[in-house]
């Protein structure tokens, strides 16, 4: 099984890896976990202290998790494993995740050497609802330990914090970013962005004529002029339109609008 094939489903990826031949350091993991069973003992003192967690992917189930999730008691999620958390994902979320936000992961993963994951954070952002039916934002940092045999990921340790009172949209947010070793420094290495509900993800009727001007050759300050807008307004829209389509530059916007039949 190779990683990130491009036929991977988070459904499917748990379902086929107890099939596959994995090497871990296991004395690593255990480290890692006795560290964060010093560190919860901070959640006594700070009531509000994030959740820390290990997934154990092959078996489906959580090795470790702090504090409570929302509502849901810490125990109620150890018990439950990921078949408890995993439909506490509202629909368009879980499928966004499932679909596209972790193979994204997985195809990021495989530009890295194997041995090199463990100094990468990859943060996502995902959506629960509680026993009441109430929305919470749920931002995880972690970092996937991998298989020297296959470079699949076979465990996942990190934290994760309610956002709730900070994000107001449906965005995911996915970003990966890469540890210092020496120096502890973590440096952004890339964003992506994705949208559970289609129809935010779409160009508008104005970033659709902007775009047409960007596939001419227009530069932003000849595109202000012609739409009688600053070019602070262009530029903004110009944002707006590299994170629809996860481009960097307006060669890859193009290069995006191309392939998807959008001129």
């Amino acid at each position: 099984m190779t990683i990130g094939n491009g036929n991977f489903t988070y459904k499917s990826y748990l379902q086929s890896l107890q099939d596959a031949n994995h090497v871990v350091d296991a004395g690593y993991i255990q480290q890692l976990l006795l560290q964060y069973r010093q560190l919860s003992a901070l959640s006594i003192v700070l009531p509000n202290a994030p959740i820390l967690f290990a997934i154990d992917y092959s078996k489906g189930q959580y090795l470790f998790f702090s504090n409570a999730l929302g509502n849901y008691s810490a125990q109620q999620v150890l018990e439950g494993g990921l078949e408890f958390t995993l439909p506490l994902m509202p629909n368009d979320f879980y499928n966004t995740y499932n679909q596209k936000v972790f193979q994204a992961v997985l195809l990021f993963l495989k530009t890295i050497p194997q041995q090199q994951h463990i100094d990468y954070i990859i943060s996502c952002n995902h959506r629960i609802l509680n026993s009441d039916k109430k929305d919470i934002d749920i931002l995880q940092r972690c970092t996937y330990i991998t298989s020297a045999e296959t470079g699949l990921p076979t465990h996942c340790i990190g934290m994760a914090l309610d956002i709730s009172h900070f994000k107001n949209d449906n965005t995911i947010n996915l970003s990966f970013e890469k540890t210092n070793k020496d120096t502890g420094l973590i440096t952004l290495i890339e964003k992506q962005y994705f949208y559970p509900y289609q129809e935010e993800g779409f160009l508008t009727q104005q970033e659709n004529t902007i775009l047409q001007y960007l596939a001419d050759g227009l530069n932003s300050k000849m595109i202000a002029q012609k739409l009688a807008l600053s070019l602070k307004t262009i530029e903004s829209h110009r944002y707006n339109m590299f994170r629809k389509t996860n481009t960097k530059n307006v060669v890859g916007l193009v290069m995006y609008a191309v392939k998807n039949r959008m001129l």
